[in-house]
């Protein structure tokens, strides 16, 4: 048997030597003999079973105590992380709630920029035609003007 056993077993027949009050060397005659070999007790003939799965039980315990410990100091921390989480969540529906009444103002911006822009297009269609029309004035206005400075030089030069 490994040394690890050896010392298991040893613990187990001091525990039990302690809890029945029977010396050392007689409870680990108990635990290491075949169940058929098992000394006789007087009480009940399960008792050494009873004993040894108290003793397997008691053995047991500290790691059921020290998943509980772990289990307990992690607990903290998933509360919090929760009440982080629902102290979040308003701030959240917050902002879903302030986008969503933008969010009618943006399309009605946008809908008002739709019906403009077809405006402002024909505006700049029409500037775009008349600016030949004014060009065509002005180009006349440059061609007269020559000939009403010509007039007027003329009607200076020989008065009615």
């Amino acid at each position: 048997m490994p040394k690890k056993g050896n010392n298991s077993l040893k613990q187990k027949a001091r525990r039990l030597a302690q809890y029945e009050g029977i010396p050392y060397s007689k409870a680990l005659a108990i635990l290491t003999a075949p169940a058929t070999e098992a000394p006789a007790r007087s009480n009940n003939s399960t008792y050494a079973s009873e004993t040894l799965q108290r003793i397997i039980a008691e053995s047991i315990r500290p790691a059921l105590d020290l998943q509980r410990i772990v289990a307990e100091s992690i607990r903290p921390a998933l509360d919090l992380q929760r009440i982080v989480a629902e102290s979040i969540q308003p701030k959240i529906d917050l902002q879903r709630s302030i986008a969503e009444s933008i969010r009618p103002a943006l399309d009605l911006q946008r809908i008002v920029a739709e019906s403009i822009q077809p405006k402002i297009d024909l505006q700049r269609s029409i500037a775009e035609s008349i600016r030949p029309a004014l060009d065509l004035q002005r180009i006349v206005a440059e061609s007269i003007q020559p000939k009403i400075d010509l007039q007027r030089a003329i009607g200076r030069s020989y008065p009615n």
